[in-house]
């Protein structure tokens, strides 16, 4: 736990729908990389996620509004702002279905945002595979506070995968409680 600065955490959690005849899990050739490309990895019933999130200077006044992938906007899965006073930090969960990776035209991720600007922004994404098209997430839950660890709960079925993000307007180290 860090007790020089208070943390001010935000933390998304996702439960993916599996297919009923197969594991949702990261795709051949797919591992979490982190950074503005990723290449996608191979299968099918595939769903690209990305983890983005920003630090800012002043409190509501950034947002992460959209990720695009080769050209491919994402759809929301969950975001959350931490809501201390100052500094905070947005987490998010983005998602891009089999069609969208199919589409995309390269393997750039660009953030979209307003406001006045994040003083840092991070990327990470990771393709999954054996996902359900029509109802991709089952579930999300999220998180904010200055709690160490963060403490997130979700019963994960047989067959499905969960994906975490987390991240701190503060410096110093946080750790998950599943």
């Amino acid at each position: 736990m860090n007790t020089s600065t208070t943390l001010r955490i935000a933390s998304a959690l996702l439960l993916f729908t599996s297919l009923s005849t197969a594991q949702v899990e990261l795709c051949p050739g797919s591992s979490w990389t982190a950074g503005a490309n990723h290449v996608a990895g191979s299968g099918s019933k595939r769903l690209l996620v990305i983890a983005a999130g920003g630090a800012s200077a002043t409190q509501g006044e950034n947002d992460i509004t959209g990720v695009v992938y080769g050209g491919q906007s994402l759809f929301l899965i969950a975001k959350q702002e931490t809501l201390e006073e100052g500094a905070s930090y947005v987490a998010s969960l983005w998602g891009l279905k089999e069609a969208g990776i199919q589409a995309a035209s390269g393997t750039s991720i660009m953030l979209q945002t307003s406001g006045v600007g994040f003083v840092e922004t991070s990327l990470a994404a990771a393709t999954y595979c054996n996902v359900d098209q029509a109802v991709p997430v089952a579930n999300t839950t999220m998180q904010r506070g200055t709690q160490d660890p963060i403490v997130a709960s979700m019963s994960v079925g047989n067959g499905n995968s969960a994906v975490a993000a987390a991240g701190s307007g503060s410096s110093g180290n946080f750790t998950w409680a599943l």
